[in-house]
């Protein structure tokens, strides 16, 4: 088992993830967690994951692009990474809608709140990542006069 994680954390770093991408693949939903590490770490190429799983290699490919693409996401970053700052319920919402691609009828019913109000969270985590970058670029600025 140990040469297992072993080989497992190799490959992460040999596929040279951005920064932070492991961090996030833990929001990621169990079965897209597990095709993520079997086929970056190297652990499994990407016929046998899809053979293991039932789909063909084309598509395990595809997926595990979308993924990355949904990983790397600026908003699902903020998310993780400063997501403490937000109400807990809005970036649980957040992570389900933009991460995960949970539709308000799924937000719904995994959160119990009415899709008025999913929309309403995913439109303030929305703001609160624009308003946060602004804010971000605006006092980067500041300090230097030219």
């Amino acid at each position: 088992m140990e040469l297992l994680a072993e080989r497992q954390t190799r490959g992460f770093e040999r596929a040279g993830l951005a920064c932070g991408v492991d961090k996030r693949i833990l929001f990621l939903d169990p079965m897209d967690r597990k095709l993520l590490e079997l086929t970056v770490s190297g652990t499994l190429t990407r016929r046998q994951a899809g053979a293991l799983v039932g789909l063909s290699s084309g598509t395990v490919t595809r997926r595990i692009r979308r993924l990355m693409d949904r990983l790397n996401d600026p908003l699902v970053v903020a998310l993780v990474d400063y997501g403490a700052l937000l109400p807990e319920l809005h970036r649980e919402v957040g992570l389900a809608f933009f991460l995960r691609k949970r539709s308000f009828a799924q937000i719904e019913v995994e959160f119990g709140v009415s899709r008025f109000a999913a929309k309403r969270m995913v439109q303030y985590v929305r703001g609160w990542q624009g308003a946060s970058r602004t804010t971000a670029t605006t006092r980067r600025g500041r300090g230097r006069r030219d």
